[in-house]
């Protein structure tokens, strides 16, 4: 009532509505003189551009921890009050960047006594001493589960949190990540000299991954202990994971067994063993899998089955029975008289000339252009389905190939259903 200036300020004001900000926006644009608005946001960008137009915008940002620490000595030396350097860096780092909660925490910490000691800190703050943790760490890389277990039940029954151990371990990792990536004079680690000292010391036992690894490790930990029945077994089970890390699967090591089983995994693979019809055979490439199992066109002679024990005709040089193709064995993988494709291309593996299929013979050749199939050149999209069909991803993987080129094969249908075979500019009806 004494003021000259009325000053209403808006706390969170990106809750308001659209309704109340159109409401507010006719006194922003003509605001009386005596009158001052402050609105505050942590989401800025749910504030209408509108209103933001009509605002001088201050962003805040955290204080660094140095800083508030040398604030706050200098109101303790002010003040005449004795303080502990280590103690006040303690209240600076819990402040996360708030100046305004490390002045709220000095506070009480004067109203307790009448020296700020890193004692009385601890146990305002309820956290541990790094005294303790560090020593969790130097068990960690000592491969030395009980002592960490041991020394983590003691901090525990000191009256410490277990999320707040957890945490603070969790923290000492990440001091000891930014020593080995930014190196040890870094702004970012922020601890007293004789802690940045000891933590410079205890990261030479461990490597950069390490590190990563048990802060992601950690970090779980606390997360899932909180508000769990079983929270210690889970913090202790991250603890012992840490400690015994070498009877782990690693990260690097599963991406090497990874890389040797796609390079190598396949070729290594058990394959069949060698059957009646004479020792292993490679499958028909997937292309000729695809294509419908229609039978071979019969000759005027017909089709014969070959007797019983007679041995099949050579894939290159067929023997004609009545006019007609010869019959192949049953283990044999080359491509029907339906089969128009080209010869299988050679395989870039080593080994490739003893898997690749057969060529088609002549006369099957002959067949297939009389039958009247054609091939037709496959898009991207429908190459791409193909090569992950899970068929051909088990094929791949058992026998070690490759796919070399896919074709579907196409035959015009007559009205009445019959197959039409062009040859010498004729139609014929089969």
């Amino acid at each position: 009532a004494r003021s000259r200036y009325k000053i209403y300020y808006i706390d969170e004001v990106h809750m308001l509505t659209k309704e109340a900000f159109n409401a507010l926006l006719k006194t922003l644009e003509e605001p009386p003189a005596h009158v001052k608005f402050i609105f505050a946001t942590t989401e800025t960008e749910k504030v209408p551009a509108t209103i933001l137009s009509r605002c001088q915008r201050f962003d805040f940002r955290n204080i660094p921890t140095r800083q508030i620490a040398g604030h706050l000595q200098a109101i303790c030396r002010s003040e005449d009050v004795p303080a502990d350097e280590d103690a006040l860096f303690r209240v600076a780092r819990s402040a996360a960047g708030s100046m305004r909660d490390g002045l709220s925490l000095l506070d009480q910490l004067l109203a307790s006594g009448v020296k700020v000691t890193d004692e009385e800190v601890r146990r305002i703050l309820g956290t541990p001493s790094e005294e303790r943790t560090l020593t969790i760490a130097r068990a960690i890389a000592a491969n030395d589960a009980a002592g960490a277990l041991n020394e983590f039940n003691a901090v525990l029954e000191s009256g410490v949190g277990l999320q707040t151990v957890v945490t603070a371990v969790g923290d000492a990792f990440r001091y000891m990540m930014l020593i080995k990536t930014c190196g040890p004079d870094s702004d970012l680690v922020e601890l007293p000299e004789a802690q940045r000292q000891a933590v410079c010391e205890l990261a030479d036992g461990f490597s950069v991954p390490a590190l990563v690894h048990g802060i992601g490790v950690l970090a779980k930990a606390a997360y899932n202990a909180k508000g769990s029945s079983v929270g210690r077994a889970l913090a202790e089970a991250a603890i012992v994971r840490l400690a015994a890390a070498d009877q782990f699967v690693d990260p690097a090591s599963l991406i090497e067994r990874l890389e040797a089983s796609g390079g190598g995994g396949a070729a290594a693979a058990p394959r069949p063993s060698a059957g009646a019809g004479g020792g292993y055979q490679p499958p028909a490439p997937r292309a000729a899998m695809n294509r419908s199992p229609s039978p071979p066109p019969r000759s005027s002679g017909g089709y014969s089955p070959p007797a019983a024990g007679a041995a099949p005709a050579s894939p290159a040089n067929p023997s004609p029975q009545g006019g007609g193709s010869a019959p192949r064995a049953a283990d044999e993988r080359s491509p029907r008289a339906t089969d128009a494709s080209p010869p299988s291309r050679p395989q870039a593996s080593e080994g490739a000339a003893n898997r690749s299929a057969p060529a088609p013979a002549a006369a099957e050749q002959g067949a297939a252009a009389k039958a009247g199939v054609r091939e037709r050149s496959l898009s991207t999209a429908e190459k791409e389905q193909i090569r992950r069909d899970p068929g051909v991803q088990q094929a791949l993987s058992l026998f070690g190939g490759e796919v070399v080129d896919m074709r579907r094969t196409e035959a015009p249908l007559t009205p009445e259903g019959g197959l039409v075979a062009e040859q010498d500019g004729e139609m014929d009806e089969q």
